[in-house]
């Protein structure tokens, strides 16, 4: 995985009233999940799931893998555009964007 700087994972994320927004790249289908970087010239975050892009299989594992990184409820993490997509805005619910920076860049790095 490539080392990130805090100016590239901000511009991937961005602050609503009710939550934090990220844009993400997902790879289905992958050997492995977890979070491989990000794409700089997307500004995404790009996330490996192993599950196929069938019948919302690999954005229930999305949800479930940001669930667990985050320490926080799949409730609270919600795809807001991008279903059928691998460019996903998804909503991050119940962290700061510090927080939910800190919680990224110590997995990444």
């Amino acid at each position: 995985m490539k080392e990130m700087d805090q100016n590239l994972l901000s511009k991937c994320i961005r602050e609503q009233n009710d939550g934090i927004l990220i844009n993400i790249e997902v790879k289905s289908n992958a050997k492995t999940q977890g979070i491989e970087g990000m794409d700089e010239w997307r500004g995404s975050l790009i996330i490996r799931v192993k599950a196929r892009a069938e019948k919302g299989k690999a954005n229930y594992e999305l949800i479930s893998l940001l669930s667990s990184v985050l320490s926080i409820s799949p409730s609270n993490i919600n795809i807001e555009k991008g279903n059928k997509s691998r460019q996903k805005i998804v909503k991050v619910m119940g962290l700061s964007k510090d927080e939910l920076e800190k919680k990224l860049m110590s997995i990444i790095q």
